[in-house]
């Protein structure tokens, strides 16, 4: 058999419930291979672990017990100036930050220079002083 199937059936050979051939088989593989052996060790102490939650007792009035807590807590009461102070302030700071950019979008100087069209086109627009032959007889 397989690494792939035996490792497959292990949970099966832990709870019995595999024929008996196939029992056979895998304790037989279980004591030759040594990491299907190191998994089926773990798989049984997960197993192990999880019958213990299982046999933990239960308490019939855990629920009335946890809602009766939730129940008998009392709200605390909210300082009703923090209701109103908090967002005053985050109003105060935001008209602050709108009023700072103001400011200083008002204050930007910017070049006052105006600069013509054709003085703004004349690199690109050289051909218009030179005719194109004269260009590429220049070219070499």
């Amino acid at each position: 058999m397989s690494h792939k199937t035996i490792q497959e059936q292990l949970i099966f050979f832990l709870e019995g419930s595999l024929p008996d051939e196939q029992m056979k088989q895998v304790a037989a593989h279980l004591e030759s291979c040594g990491s299907c052996r190191r998994l089926f060790q773990e798989l049984k102490a997960d197993m192990a672990l999880l019958e213990d939650d299982r046999n933990l007792p239960f308490d019939p009035y855990f629920y009335a017990k946890v809602k009766h807590k939730i129940s008998s807590t009392r709200e605390l009461p909210v300082w009703q100036s923090k209701r109103v102070l908090q967002p005053a302030f985050f109003l105060l700071v935001l008209a602050l930050g709108i009023q700072f950019g103001i400011w200083v979008g008002g204050h930007y100087d910017s070049p006052r220079q105006t600069v013509s069209q054709e003085a703004a086109l004349f690199p690109l627009n050289d051909l218009s002083h030179e005719p194109i032959e004269l260009f590429l007889l220049n070219l070499e």
